[in-house]
């Protein structure tokens, strides 16, 4: 039952997220994108902390060498240390629309923008099926 609660949890920050993108269009005005922005941050750390720690394990280990890994790690330590800060980087991607005005017209005007945030989103998700993999390996042999 815990589980199910914690993922329900997940699912409603993806709502949020959602509504409050709607409500930022519909009406807009400083306290809309406000309330868009807190609700993005809040949604954002809650999936990169479940990544970490659902998803990949990690956030488990004390001893030396291993810090904030799990105990068992198949790859090298710094893969998992890299992956932690490009994931956090990456996930903060949805913030770059929000300066579209200050960006040359060429990269809104053309899908130049959408173009890196498939790449960067496609890049992160292929990182993060690496390092749960590797964990399910872990926890199921």
């Amino acid at each position: 039952m815990k589980v199910h609660l914690i993922n329900a949890g997940k699912y409603f920050s993806v709502i949020l997220i959602q509504f409050a993108n709607i409500f930022k269009h519909k009406i807009r005005s400083d306290l809309t994108l406000y309330i868009f922005v807190a609700i993005s941050l809040i949604s954002t750390f809650y999936a990169f902390a479940w990544d970490l720690y659902m998803d990949w394990g990690l956030l488990r280990s004390k001893e030396a060498g291993k810090f904030a890994l799990r105990p068992k790690i198949l790859l090298p330590s710094w893969f998992y240390y890299y992956s932690i800060a490009t994931n956090l980087v990456l996930r903060f991607t949805w913030i770059l629309p929000l300066f579209a005005s200050q960006m040359p017209s060429w990269i809104t005007s053309t899908q130049v923008l959408v173009g890196i945030l498939c790449l960067a989103e496609g890049y992160r998700r292929a990182q993060w099926a690496i390092i749960r993999l590797e964990n399910e390996q872990i926890n199921n042999f």
